[in-house]
């Protein structure tokens, strides 16, 4: 057979996968690792740390927890942080209220791209109004010094109401 013919029968059998709605089978999808072992590591100190104070949630878009705002930029602010997630999440266990955003800092947040993603999630924590903390990765690292971290969530500053006499 011909090159020619070989081009023509691949157009012919492509018309008619179309017009009939015959694709080719799709590879079935595969199990991921859902954590990096330095993200697995670090979910373990940062359960020892916070206990049942806090509940962790892993992994989190952004757009699930911040609102993007209802204006006339909606759609660029929500494309912005829907495409983005926190590492991790820590809400108050019976009404998973995020109190705080956890990132994970590996060697990959030295590249240009990574810090201009780290100052975008900075700056869109801080304009929520809930904190976040980073945390290099190293072995080293101890739950204690992550609760110490963590204490302004953890203990929160009791309000007081103030009297009317």
């Amino acid at each position: 057979m011909s090159s020619g013919n070989s081009g023509c029968l691949y157009l012919i059998i492509r018309f008619l996968r179309k017009l009939f709605g015959l694709r080719p089978p799709l590879p079935p999808y595969q199990a991921a690792r859902f954590l990096s072992p330095a993200e697995l590591a670090f979910y373990h100190i940062l359960r020892d740390a916070v206990g049942d104070m806090l509940t962790i949630c892993v992994k989190v878009r952004i757009a699930d927890v911040i609102a993007a705002p209802r204006s006339e930029s909606y759609r660029l602010q929500f494309s912005r942080i829907s495409s983005k997630h926190f590492d991790f999440v820590l809400c108050t266990p019976q009404a998973m209220v995020p109190v705080a955003f956890v990132e994970l800092d590996d060697s990959s947040h030295l590249t240009p791209a990574a810090q201009k993603s780290d100052a975008f999630k900075d700056a869109t924590a801080r304009q929520a109004g809930i904190p976040l903390f980073r945390f290099p990765v190293r072995k080293s690292l101890t739950a204690g010094e992550v609760h110490q971290a963590l204490a302004p969530v953890l203990f929160p500053p009791k309000t007081t109401r103030s009297r009317r006499r």
